[in-house]
């Protein structure tokens, strides 16, 4: 191994003429992988004498590619000569700047070159019949910066030394010199960017997944170049409990990630309910403490953006008024408007996702959502939260930590001029439980589906039910709800879909108690009883204060 990296070893007497020095000076400054690393060697010291110099350096091959060597000298008359060894490394583990002092140990064979895939040595050798002069660059050298992401190393740290070197004068007598790298020991470099980013860990919240509603595996993800939402760079789906792991990535790079549900999922017609209208409704109301205010009955940032169901401002926030209610109420009641309202449902899911510690924040008066990630080597896991436009209730969406950060205590709503200020507090999103009668009978050759509920200060009411079109008919919906209330039915034979309920738009009356709502079908085929026909999807009520009725059936 010692004959193979001997070329030209000489043993001399050592004279000293000053501070003579064989540097390798970096000349660039790389900041991302694939950039160039520039090396002058250079000799720095006294005019002197020395003619004859002989060093050997060594550079990690894993984190720097060799791209040239380029001799400097400008004398016609230099003999120069390179070598290169792949897969050693200097078995002095302890960088110093005692290059004459390691080649002594070299020559009485009190050190040697060990085997390493990761190092590779260069060997330098320069003789002129004219001395060499202070400065005097001998030989460039360039590397391109490699990605560590791909090695064992975690920084680029200790990427070149000088190991051993000498200088002699024409007679022989060897000439006392040391050795610098980078005015040092060695060679690190620091803030490095770019390079591939390895596993990248991601997960999504959502309240469909926090309250067993479905799993993460409805959720898929795609990411973009930041600013570009026109070409994918990678997409895939989430776990079931909602973590997805990508890989192809790029460190120190920004990247826009957008979280998508299923919209095949049959639970979607169950995001947008009465409970959402009321609470949209209450805000586009926005009466203020004195004629001349307005107020914001959400609780958080992020309600202005899931209300603003009308326009185009998804996924922004916006002023909610009468627009928005309104198209809630008539997807409740089945009717087509002329506007493209962003209500969710099964086949139709506007989705709304973004970074979860941010999810909501108001930025320049508006609330808003931030999709950009970066990985870097310290970061490589991001949590991003969803919502569904409509949901304001939170039913299926994820929602934010009741803090300070996100709850509303006085905020500028889109872009009006007027503030708003909270005058509710939270309460009204809690949900209680309360029990209706459900009594399905033939009577008189038809099938009567009754409602029984002794259920008080219900404002709002929603029943979504199906029914086995293949076996009845719906013939007739009877409503006994109190003379002032607004009924509603929006039935869809095709599909054995029908929902019925009820909202007071006053917020003052409500759902009389007793057999408010009752279905009566046609038989289409001989039936012997009536179980099994009609079933649930959704029963809830309100009340004025927003507080949901989770309905159960006795």
């Amino acid at each position: 191994m010692k004959k193979l990296l001997l070329t030209l070893l000489l043993i001399c007497s050592l004279v000293s003429f000053g501070q003579e020095k064989i540097a390798l000076v970096k000349s660039s400054t790389p900041s991302q992988v694939g950039d160039t690393l520039v090396i002058d060697v250079k000799y720095q010291g006294s005019a002197g004498t020395a003619k004859l110099t002989q060093f050997d350096f060594q550079y990690n091959n894993k984190l720097l590619a060799l791209q040239s060597r380029t001799w400097k000298l400008t004398s016609t008359s230099a003999q120069k000569a390179y070598n290169s060894w792949n897969g050693y490394k200097w078995g002095n583990n302890t960088a110093t700047t005692d290059i004459d002092g390691q080649y002594a140990d070299y020559v009485a064979g009190n050190t040697s070159y060990g085997t390493n895939a990761d190092w590779s040595v260069e060997r330098v050798t320069i003789q002129d019949v004219t001395a060499f002069a202070n400065n005097d660059e001998w030989i460039q050298y360039k590397f391109t910066i490699k990605d560590k992401g791909t090695t064992n190393y975690s920084d680029y740290s200790n990427l070149i030394n000088l190991n051993w070197g000498y200088l002699n004068q024409s007679d022989g007598t060897a000439v006392a010199v040391d050795g610098e790298v980078d005015g040092g020991t060695s060679l690190t470099l620091t803030g490095i960017q770019g390079g591939d980013a390895g596993n990248v860990s991601i997960s999504v919240s959502s309240n469909v997944i926090t309250n067993n509603i479905g799993d993460g595996t409805g959720f898929s993800y795609t990411i973009y170049a930041k600013g570009d939402n026109q070409t994918p760079i990678t997409s895939g789906n989430f776990d079931a409990a909602g973590d997805a792991t990508v890989t192809g990535l790029e460190n120190d790079v920004e990247y826009d990630l957008y979280v998508s549900i299923d919209n095949s999922k049959t639970y979607l017609d169950n995001a947008v309910t009465v409970s959402d209208l009321a609470l949209v409704f209450t805000e586009a109301i926005g009466a203020g403490t004195t004629p001349n205010g307005i107020s914001t009955t959400f609780d958080y940032y992020l309600q202005s953006i899931l209300a603003n169901v009308v326009g185009t401002s998804i996924p922004n926030g916006g002023d909610i008024d009468f627009d928005d209610s309104y198209e809630i109420l008539a997807y409740l009641q089945g009717i087509t408007s002329a506007n493209t309202p962003s209500i969710t449902k099964t086949g139709q899911a506007f989705n709304i996702s973004g970074i979860k510690s941010t999810f909501g924040y108001v930025v320049n008066g508006i609330a808003t959502v931030n999709p950009t990630f970066k990985p870097t080597d310290t970061n490589k896991s991001f949590d991003f939260a969803h919502a569904l436009a409509g949901d304001v209730n939170f039913s299926h969406s994820y929602q934010p930590a009741n803090t300070n950060d996100f709850k509303i205590s006085s905020m500028v709503i889109g872009n009006s001029s007027t503030l708003k200020t909270n005058s509710f507090n939270a309460s009204r999103y809690q949900s209680v439980n309360a029990n209706i009668d459900l009594v399905s009978q033939i009577v008189d050759g038809k099938v009567v589906f009754s409602i029984n509920s002794q259920v008080a200060g219900m404002i709002g009411t929603q029943f979504n039910i199906t029914y086995d079109n293949t076996r009845i008919e719906l013939e007739d919906v009877i409503f006994d709800t109190g003379n002032e209330m607004t009924n509603f039915a929006n039935h869809r034979g095709g599909e054995g879909k029908i929902n019925i309920g009820s909202f007071d738009q006053s917020f003052e009356q409500t759902v009389k108690q007793g057999t408010p709502y009752k279905l009566v079908f046609k038989p289409l085929v001989e039936l012997q009883n009536a179980s099994g026909l009609v079933t649930f999807k959704v029963h809830e009520g309100v009340r004025a204060d927003g507080t949901q009725i989770n309905l159960r059936m006795e």
